[in-house]
């Protein structure tokens, strides 16, 4: 019993302190301490080695970024998410031309083009 409440305890402290963080890596452990401020984090980007030798963004938790900010990276991921919707959109409601080889939407009708 007393394993369980010194774990909460660990993970409480390591919670609440703004220059310690949980290693983000599956089945790890470690906390890892940084020295940058999280004001700092627009023009530092902490890179972190945990011992179990994942290296991360001490700021953000994502894989080390250097030398972009986290705020960058934060958009760059939307962005990214984004445009894979945007794929799966045109997967969806596009074909090719067999003729000219363009991208053309299929808006009804059945699938085949005759010239």
């Amino acid at each position: 019993m007393g394993g369980s409440y010194e774990e909460l305890l660990n993970r409480t402290y390591v919670d609440d302190k703004q220059n310690l963080r949980w290693c983000p890596a599956p089945e790890c452990e470690y906390a890892m301490d940084c020295p940058v401020r999280s004001a700092e984090l627009h023009k530092i980007v902490p890179t972190v080695i945990c011992k179990c030798g994942n290296r991360f963004c001490f700021g953000c938790g994502q894989s080390d970024h250097q030398p972009c900010p986290c705020s960058l990276v934060k958009k760059w991921l939307k962005k990214c998410e984004d445009d894979s919707e945007t794929s799966n959109w045109i997967s969806a409601h596009t074909k090719e031309c067999p003729k000219c080889v363009s991208t053309i939407e299929k808006n009804g009708g059945c699938n085949h083009m005759t010239w």
